[in-house]
């Protein structure tokens, strides 16, 4: 072998061994990589699952909480919660849909709420916030036929109770307050409106003492709910509206002799 053909068996084998050095180097290099990858996806999906599954603890904690008692402004379940909202009563409908009991409190909440929200499309804002009624008034466009429509609305889908006699009032235009008066027996709420000048605030005030399916149960208005709906009632022009509601108060005599 001439020193020309030693020369290039050594270049050839030192490049061949280069070649072999930076393919170890390569190949190790992307192990490296492909480890790394592999152990931060284990983590980050590790890390999602541990996520997911503290969501899921908290949703079902949050859950466990909601009873139909949110939807109310207080045990009487006279009243509506002050933030209800539908997604609030869906919520709840879907926790207590065991309970009998709880689901026929939510479906009153439900009826409630959508007469509340006919009521409140009528006005620049909304009218009522728990017990209290705000000072909305009506808008513009708002006429005699869409106060009517609510109305009947109200009559047709809620009980008689506090909120009802609220809800109408509001309608008619009154001042509307909400006295909770309390004793050893029960709790009552009566509401008061401020005097007006029309047959409709002594309707509104007889409405207190008679309902529908007739006079209320003594419970459900005060003494003073009477004394102050006899003497509006007197003090109306006569014709046919005083006679009925002379009548009306005739039948809270009858079943309660005890108001004279």
């Amino acid at each position: 072998m001439n020193k020309k053909s030693f020369l290039i068996l050594l270049l050839s084998a030192i490049f061949a061994l280069g070649s072999i050095v930076i393919g170890v180097k390569y190949s190790k290099d992307q192990t490296e990589k492909l480890t790394a990858n592999l152990v931060g996806e284990t983590i980050s999906t590790e890390k999602n699952k541990t996520n997911e599954k503290q969501t899921k603890t908290t949703n079902e904690n949050t859950d466990n909480k909601l009873s139909a008692e949110d939807l109310y402004l207080n045990d009487k379940h006279v009243y509506l919660a002050k933030k209800i909202s539908d997604k609030k009563i869906s919520e709840v409908k879907k926790v207590v849909k065991d309970s009998e009991e709880q689901l026929m409190l939510v479906e009153n909440a439900k009826t409630k709420w959508a007469a509340l929200k006919e009521v409140n499309n009528l006005f620049n804002d909304n009218v009522l916030k728990g017990d209290k009624v705000t000072e909305a008034s009506f808008k513009d466009e708002t006429n005699e036929t869409d106060i009517e429509r609510v109305r009947n609305i109200i009559e047709e889908t809620l009980s008689d109770d506090a909120f009802k006699t609220t809800l109408l009032a509001i309608l008619s235009g009154e001042e509307v307050s909400v006295a909770v008066e309390t004793n050893e027996q029960t709790d009552s709420e009566s509401v008061a409106i401020e005097p007006g000048t029309d047959e409709a605030y002594a309707e509104s005030l007889v409405a207190v003492l008679v309902g529908e399916e007739g006079v209320r149960p003594s419970m459900e208005f005060t003494y003073e709910d009477y004394t102050n709906a006899s003497a509006v009632v007197d003090g109306l022009a006569e014709g046919e509206a005083k006679d009925y509601l002379r009548a009306q108060l005739a039948r809270v005599l009858e079943a309660y002799p005890w108001l004279q």
